[in-house]
């Protein structure tokens, strides 16, 4: 399955959270930032826009804030698969 994720950051990033991306970029799981955006509609419009040159099966916005594991993004996507539907 091919995951693409997208984060948008409105202030600063926490300690764990910047751990959890790296974890994310060491899997081979691509992910998108966008620093400083005011709007998240916007934000995540163009982490949308973005995916579409890769093409994943899947996009997962994740808040700024969130703690994961790649293993919690590859569940998220396999659900949203299996029900062809949004998952949050």
């Amino acid at each position: 399955m091919k995951i693409g994720v997208g984060v948008a950051y409105y202030g600063g990033m926490n300690v764990e959270h910047a751990e959890c991306s790296r974890q994310l970029l060491r899997e081979g799981i691509p992910i998108v930032e966008i620093i400083g955006c005011a709007y998240p509609e916007m934000a995540q419009a163009e982490i949308a826009r973005q995916a579409l040159d890769h093409q994943p099966e899947v996009v997962v916005f994740i808040a700024h804030d969130m703690v994961f594991t790649a293993k919690d993004v590859r569940a998220i996507a396999e659900l949203a698969l299996e029900r062809n539907t949004l998952v949050s």
